[in-house]
């Protein structure tokens, strides 16, 4: 787990960095994903 408070770069915050990254990455998934581009794989192996 990374420690908000101490993970920094060049005296930076880069906390928000991540998080932005999350959710562009999110955006772009789910861009795609409701055009039916992206699937998702379900195991239904256990039925």
């Amino acid at each position: 787990m990374i420690d908000d408070k101490t993970q920094t770069v060049e005296g930076e915050d880069i906390t928000n960095t991540y998080t932005e990254s999350a959710k562009k990455l999110a955006k772009e998934f789910m861009y795609l994903y409701n055009r039916g581009l992206a699937k998702i794989k379900v195991d239904d192996s256990s039925k």
